[in-house]
């Protein structure tokens, strides 16, 4: 075929073809910074070359005099003209992402947000006592307790409205063996209006004087 000036086109290359005649072949082009056509540049291997190295030096990323690449640092300090990646923090502003010497990120994890929720008390000989117990803000999903005591000790785990829970299931720990796992059929969704605790009655030497022991319970949240 003939392109509109009456010129010989030999078609489209297939990759490894040689191009014996350029102006006889349909070429890709890009549009400069000076408004004219150019080729679009590519290496031996058929990659295209950039004019700026994208890790170091992007033309994209100069914001102010003061801040000058958007670089990634495998190795070595980053200098102070670099940028960094921040976050909305609950203020509404934007803070840098905290991390340690190892460049692992600082998390904050509060009593609300943990994996766990943990606590001890002191059993009195067969007095029922509550150990650990949880009112979420929001709906929270649990999936398992631990209690362990280092005495004759009957658990119980309640569930239910606040002020209303009943027990969902009872087990003992002894001397032998003092904890105890206790993994839910399925997940226990908590909401802000029900509590879930763990209760231990210490129960060791029945016969004898009290022989008041540490009990511990932790609720599992759902990750």
């Amino acid at each position: 075929m003939a392109d509109d000036f009456g010129q010989t086109i030999q078609g489209l290359h297939k990759e490894g073809d040689v191009i014996a005649a350029l102006e006889q072949h349909i070429g890709v082009f890009g549009k400069s910074v000076t408004g004219t056509y150019k080729f679009i540049s590519m290496d031996a291997a058929g990659q295209i070359e950039l004019a700026h190295d994208i890790l170091t030096n992007p033309v994209f990323t100069r914001m102010t005099d003061t801040v000058e690449n958007l670089n990634i640092y495998l190795d070595g300090a980053a200098p102070d003209t670099g940028l960094g990646v921040m976050g909305k923090g609950t203020d509404g502003f934007m803070h840098f992402l905290k991390t340690d010497a190892t460049g692992e990120v600082i998390v904050n994890i509060g009593a609300t947000n943990s994996t766990y929720v943990y606590a001890t008390a002191n059993l009195v000989k067969d007095t029922i006592t509550t150990v650990v117990t949880e009112s979420p803000g929001v709906t929270t999903r649990y999936i398992g307790v631990v209690v362990t005591g280092l005495g004759l000790c009957e658990w119980e785990i309640q569930f239910g409205t606040t002020l209303s829970e009943a027990t969902i299931f009872a087990v003992d720990t002894t001397p032998s063996h003092p904890t105890e796992v206790f993994n839910f059929p399925a997940p226990l969704e908590v909401t802000s209006t029900q509590t879930i605790r763990a209760r231990g009655t210490n129960r060791e030497n029945r016969a004898s004087p009290t022989s008041d022991f540490t009990g511990r319970a932790t609720l599992i949240k759902e990750v």
